[in-house]
């Protein structure tokens, strides 16, 4: 028999509402006892349990830490807007972070969670939100009323063989999502993608840990399951969910860095490819080497449409009448979370009938305070289509094609002379000044149009000068790069110094100190962090290593984009 979710009680001592006769039935999901005792004593510690909360980052050091604390996790959800009148039921809460996420809208917030250990922790991570109350149960074994505005599963539709234990799981669960929406109700689902393009690149299944598990259909009922856009469509459909709307998180519904709704793939103008390529599919096992690179396939999915089959998670909005969030111009939005709290940014990709696609940033918070030489700027701009100059440089190294690669590096230092530079050098055009607002004039920014390169997302302004090699070696050191050039250009030093020198700039101790004053500039004001100078003799001694780590230093702080992220 179930138990009314009115019959249940708070205990004051976990933070939980529990029900004083029910027996939770076996519920064996866990991290491991450890991984849980360790978020659960983490949140007890923390005084600033927000969503942006600067100290529970600063406690991430591996995959379950990350996957509970880190800002990224929220940006799943970002773009849909509760209202504090919204009634919100949370299946499978997990550790609370979509719940501390679904809670500071406001939104009066039921969480479910079938272990009580993780039900803990939510209520931790929740413990100064009034509108947000934790239960532990499996959730069907409760009695629920019609009475809910929105249901989410993030990351739990997955495991319905393993926990409904009729002949029919899938339709047991969402006939407990039906019973519980008011009429108009939206249900929100995340959930992997059996046919995600990274498990066909051989990275293992999130679940089992078996390359090729899903995409083989070697699930069982004591496994969970995944499924394909068409297979989800008709589960959906056959259950009664007559409205259904894809969107497309990436580079999964984790801890996404953009997401995608299913009219960027519909107009012929926006290159979804050309954002995804930039991302890397994460691989939690981190034991794979996948079979094939992702960024060069990305683009001829979307050239035959398939990247909404491939995506390898799908967020999924659906109900019983219409049941849509997000406004239909909205293509994408972008976050960038990993800079100091002022600078981080939302990217908007929105249609506009007059003006065609336009790009919107905005800062998650407004500041007062400004820095004097570096200026962050958050105009809109006109979304240029077309591939990016770094897409053809990586082609060229996995091609293996130097001269092809040296050609490419021209075409931008060649773009940067004719229109980046405020003083120009006489005597060696590489110690010219570049205007304040080419710092940003990377390959990654430059897209090939049929009248040429055209620069985007000027986002930064520095005020200090610094050189047009100083700006080369913004994007030459790179670990990808450094073994390509060392491979093709023989003898000793940095490789990014031995490629100057290749195509006619004296490569020195000058050129890279003034670098590093410059990156130390930047990564002090954007992200509280600094290399030191000290470390040009370093890297003398050994090039490549030094490379890598300062490689590692910045990878963190610098996005997959490219830019000051």
């Amino acid at each position: 028999m179930k138990a009314a979710l009115t019959s249940f009680m708070f205990d004051a001592q976990s933070g939980v509402y529990l029900h004083p006769e029910y027996v939770q039935t076996m519920f064996d999901y866990t991290d491991g006892l450890e991984v849980e005792n360790r978020i659960y004593n983490i949140l007890k510690e923390t005084g600033d349990l927000g969503i942006f909360s600067e100290e529970l980052a600063s406690r991430i050091t591996d995959w379950p830490t990350e996957y509970h604390f880190s800002p990224a996790r929220h940006n799943l959800l970002r773009h849909f807007h509760f209202k504090k009148t919204d009634r919100v039921l949370e299946l499978g809460c997990g550790c609370g972070a979509i719940t501390r996420q679904l809670g500071e809208t406001g939104a009066s917030v039921t969480a479910i969670e079938g272990s009580f250990h993780r039900a803990k922790s939510a209520s931790v991570r929740c413990k100064d939100l009034e509108n947000v109350k934790v239960f532990t149960a499996n959730f069907h074994d409760i009695s629920f009323e019609k009475e809910f505005d929105y249901v989410t599963m993030i990351g739990v539709f997955e495991y319905c063989p393993v926990y409904f234990k009729g002949d029919d799981p899938i339709s047991e669960c969402l006939n407990v999502v039906k019973s519980v929406l008011k009429p108009g109700g939206k249900f929100i689902l995340a959930i992997e993608n059996r046919l995600g393009l990274k498990y066909f690149a051989g990275i293992e299944e999130d679940h089992v840990g078996i390359p090729f598990f899903g995409i083989q259909d070697l699930y069982n009922r004591n496994t969970a399951v995944t499924f394909g856009k068409v297979e989800l469509t008709s589960l959906l459909g056959e259950n009664g969910f007559c409205s259904i709307e894809f969107q497309y998180p990436f580079p999964d519904y984790k801890v996404p860095r953009v997401v995608f709704t299913e009219s960027a793939f519909n107009n012929p103008d926006f290159r979804p490819a050309e954002i995804i390529r930039q991302l890397t599919s994460r691989d939690y096992s981190k034991k794979a080497t996948p079979l094939f690179s992702e960024n060069l396939v990305w683009p001829v999915l979307d050239t035959n449409k398939l990247i909404p089959d491939l995506s390898n998670s799908f967020l999924i909005i659906t109900g019983m009448e219409e049941a849509h969030l997000t406004e239909p111009t909205l293509l994408a939005v972008c976050y960038t979370l990993d800079r100091v709290m002022k600078y981080n940014v939302k990217t908007e990709f929105i249609e506009d009938g007059k003006e065609g696609i336009i790009v919107k940033k905005s800062p998650f918070v407004e500041s007062s305070e400004s820095d004097p030489v570096l200026i962050h700027r958050f105009d809109d701009e006109r979304y240029c289509p077309g591939r990016n100059l770094d897409a053809e440089i990586s082609k060229m190294i996995y091609e293996d094609d130097f001269e092809g690669y040296v050609a490419k590096i021209r075409e931008w230092i060649d773009f940067v002379i004719r229109n980046g530079i405020r003083c120009a050098n006489e005597e060696d055009i590489y110690k010219s000044t570049v205007l304040p607002e080419f710092i940003d004039c990377i390959p990654l920014n430059l897209i090939i149009t049929p009248r040429g390169l055209v620069y985007i997302d000027r986002e930064w302004k520095f005020m200090k000068d610094f050189s047009l090699a100083s700006l080369l070696l913004r994007y030459l050191v790179d670990v990808k790069q450094a073994v390509f050039i060392d491979r093709h250009l023989k003898g000793k030093g940095l490789p990014c110094g031995k490629l100057l020198n290749h195509i006619g700039i004296k490569f020195n101790d000058e050129i890279y100190r003034e670098f590093i004053v410059v990156y130390d500039k930047i990564l002090q004001s954007v992200y509280h962090k600094t290399v030191s100078a000290g470390f040009l003799q370093w890297v003398k001694m050994d090039p490549l290593k030094g490379i890598l780590k300062l490689r590692l230093l910045i990878q963190k702080m610098k996005s997959r984009s490219g830019n000051i992220k």
